[in-house]
């Protein structure tokens, strides 16, 4: 409490663990108060935000315009500051009351004579809630460095006809110099010239990020090499001297830009060299181009060392989407409901009782098949659609981890398993069959072909599950379906010995349906174990 009087009753809470989105609103009770009613903008730094914090809402005005009710927050930056409007209230809590990685919650709320009439009417508020727009996520699918490539290596480029030329200009086929198998590229130089390489052009678009990679290895000799990228206008004019497109190791070669890969050599070992382009890379995309093209300049004759011969077995562009995701770097993430993405924030930061499970355990093809799973539009009966499944929900660091990743893939009818060495998880959507039965399946011994069933394995009544999304998607029990002409078909002349035979065949079935029951119950809870 606070205030000459003790008139201020604080309330603060921490709501979530990590970095937020945002909060968009304040519940008392069962009254909302949406975040543009309270004068409050979080900051990381300075003061931990600015503003009173008054709550706005004529509900919460009394007499004199006085506001009942004030409210802060922060978003669980890991350096975040102390928030002031606390702090300097309570100055024993000291700048060091910060909440970092942590999102907190307060609420302020007074009581005098000017809201007495408010809080008589209303009551003092017994469920406080808020709305958390909540955790930013890593998502593989926006790191430019594990994307699906949209130019792929040497080895698969040749077998796809990706063509790669001798110069910049795209005229020249590689020459005898360069030779390719299993896979490897070789440069030897003969000292009958630079040995360039460029390949086709590539589309480009500048809300991207792209990803210029080579991986490579000198297998001999000791001169300086160089990783080229070109951009090209719209007219399909190389775009020379912008300055946009030079960062630190990148500068001006004749009509393209051109990276030096390493000081004087390349490694002599397998070493992946890359730089990024575009949003939140190294070097900036430069204005006006449309397409780029990817390549080298290797064992250059008369530059200064011993003839040199570099193999060369991964030459690509990824593209990544937006801002690029790295992540061991959280500042690079961003909110997502994709079910997929969530548990795999859940899995790598959250999971394990602290620990977690390491970013190389999780199978992230299988995680972004699934992120695309849940991302397709579905229509709705608005006339208007919405991504198939998402997850807006709450976890409780309280329940296990188990009990939460139930919950999250209960949003996206998932399963999840262990195998080779790696977490997978699907969504429930159709899968293109992986295999075909045909004749070549049967057996070649003979077939014996039973008309009948044992009376004891025979049943007239189906039961079974659905799900329901008027019921929020949960499993829900059907009728039983019965067929009647079962018992008709089998009623003999004599009534006591048919009324018989029936009473038998409905203990057949109870007994059946019981013990199909609980094997299916014991196949679950084995599954749950496993």
């Amino acid at each position: 409490m606070s205030g000459d009087n003790g008139e201020y009753n604080w309330i603060v809470v921490a709501l979530c663990d990590g970095e937020c989105e945002s909060i968009e609103a304040l519940w008392l009770d069962g009254d909302e108060i949406p975040k543009a009613d309270i004068d409050w903008t979080p900051s990381a730094t300075g003061s931990g935000g600015t503003g009173t914090g008054d709550v706005s809402t004529s509900a919460w005005i009394g007499s004199n315009s006085t506001e009942a009710v004030r409210a802060f927050w922060t978003l669980g930056d890991a350096d975040q500051v102390d928030v002031a409007l606390l702090t300097d209230t309570f100055s024993d809590l000291g700048s060091s009351f910060r909440g970092r990685g942590v999102v907190l919650g307060g609420v302020s709320l007074r009581y005098d004579a000017d809201t007495e009439e408010i809080w008589r009417e209303k009551g003092q508020p017994r469920d406080v809630k808020w709305v958390v727009k909540g955790r930013k996520v890593y998502d593989r699918r926006k790191d430019a460095l594990n994307a699906d490539p949209d130019f792929e290596t040497f080895g698969q480029a040749i077998g796809a006809g990706i063509r790669w030329y001798r110069d910049e200009a795209q005229t020249l086929a590689l020459l005898s110099s360069f030779s390719e198998s299993g896979g490897v590229l070789t440069v030897s130089d003969d000292d009958d010239g630079s040995e360039n390489l460029f390949s086709e052009r590539i589309p480009v678009d500048t809300s991207k990020v792209y990803t210029v990679s080579v991986d490579a290895r000198q297998t001999a000799g000791d001169r300086q090499n160089y990783l080229l990228v070109a951009f090209y206008d719209s007219n399909g004019d190389n775009i020379n001297g912008n300055t946009e497109s030079d960062a630190t190791g990148w500068t001006n070669k004749g009509t393209y830009h051109y990276f030096d890969i390493s000081n004087a050599v390349i490694a002599g070992t397998w070493t992946t060299y890359s730089i990024d382009f575009g949003s939140g890379g190294t070097a900036s995309i430069p204005t006006g181009a449309v397409t780029m093209s990817i390549g080298g300049l290797f064992s250059g004759n008369g530059a200064v060392g011993t003839a040199t011969t570099i193999d060369i077995r991964d030459f690509h562009v990824r593209e990544g989407t937006g801002t690029r995701h790295d992540f061991s770097d959280s500042s690079t993430w961003e909110w997502s409901d994709n079910n997929s993405m969530c548990l795999a924030d859940f899995a790598t930061q959250i999971a394990n009782k602290g620990t977690s499970i390491p970013y190389a355990s999780i199978d992230w093809e299988a995680a972004i098949a699934a992120a695309q799973a849940c991302d397709v539009s579905a229509a709705i009966p608005t006339a208007s659609s919405e991504s198939r499944f998402t997850s807006n929900g709450v976890l409780s660091l309280g329940d296990t981890d188990k009990e939460n990743i139930d919950k999250m893939l209960s949003s996206m009818g998932g399963r999840i398993y262990w195998t080779q060495g790696k977490w997978r998880w699907t969504a429930s959507t159709w899968e293109a069959p992986a295999i075909t039965i045909d004749a070549d399946w049967l057996t070649e011994e003979p077939v014996t072909l039973q008309g009948f069933e044992e009376p004891a394995q025979r049943f007239n009544t189906v039961r079974g599950f659905y799900t329901d999304p008027d019921r929020n998607y949960e499993p829900v029990e059907f009728q039983p379906v019965t067929d009647a002409s079962y018992g008709d078909t089998r009623r003999g002349n004599d009534r006591a010995r048919a009324s018989t035979r029936n009473d038998e065949h409905r203990n057949d079935v109870r007994t059946a349906c019981h013990s199909n029951a609980r094997a299916g119950q014991s196949t679950k809870d084995r599954q749950f174990e496993s």
